[in-house]
């Protein structure tokens, strides 16, 4: 399948918002990001980095690890899939949290409210050739909804939220909102903290007169990559 016509190829924003999780150096910088070995979540420029993270990683590890546990073959492949789909379209997303939440104007909704977006896998013919990872989900529907609402049981989510706050404040950022996929079908989350600093950035997008949620699904369904 090829890559759609939109999409930029050089994938600038999508490797620039690819980061170490610890000092927030990314793919555009040159640099080689590795999973966490445990929960293979979580990605890190070095060794050092990933030390340096562990005593705020430690909890969210055991927890995806606990998780993973429970998974079949199946399950855990779609949840490799999601992440490698929603890591793709991680532009669009932060210019999606930037028009619904104003962030500029309104930073400490970071603590209280969430974006979810719900994705169904998309099923495709074997014998075809392979999708790209942009494609592997269709988004059914995206809101914007109060930490205690969110509809799926995601333990301590609220510390988590805190916690991620408190420390991109330390390394410079303004706040950080959440991001939550929910695959309906399989049961499976993929949370992602959208960072941002002080000064307002653009992150892509169409730059149509669509509103921010259709601007959203359109892109995630069409597989656009910025």
């Amino acid at each position: 399948m090829g890559r759609r016509l939109l999409s930029d190829p050089r994938e600038p924003l999508c490797k620039l918002l690819d980061q170490c999780q610890q000092c927030w150096s990314s793919k555009k910088q040159g640099k080689t990001l590795k999973a966490c070995s445990a929960c293979k979540i979580e990605k890190y420029c070095s060794v050092g980095c990933q030390c340096l993270a562990w005593p705020a990683h430690k909890q969210k590890c055991h927890m995806n690890q606990q998780t993973q546990e429970l998974w079949s073959p199946d399950m855990a492949q779609i949840s490799v899939s999601l992440r490698r789909f929603t890591n793709n379209h991680r532009p669009i997303i932060s210019q999606a949290v930037i028009r619904a939440f104003d962030h500029l104007k309104h930073p400490a909704r970071c603590l209280t409210d969430v974006l979810v977006i719900w994705v169904t896998h998309c099923q495709h013919d074997p014998a075809q050739c392979s999708p790209r990872k942009e494609t592997t989900f269709s988004a059914t529907d995206a809101a914007i909804i109060p930490v205690e609402s969110v509809p799926c049981d995601i333990p301590h989510l609220r510390n988590q939220i805190a916690e991620c706050n408190l420390k991109i404040r330390r390394d410079g950022f303004m706040c950080a909102f959440f991001v939550i996929f929910v695959c309906v079908e399989y049961c499976i989350m993929h949370i992602i903290p959208v960072g941002f600093r002080k000064e307002k950035r653009d992150y892509g997008g169409l730059n149509s007169v669509m509103g921010w949620k259709d601007e959203l699904m359109y892109c995630l369904n069409e597989g656009i990559v910025m």
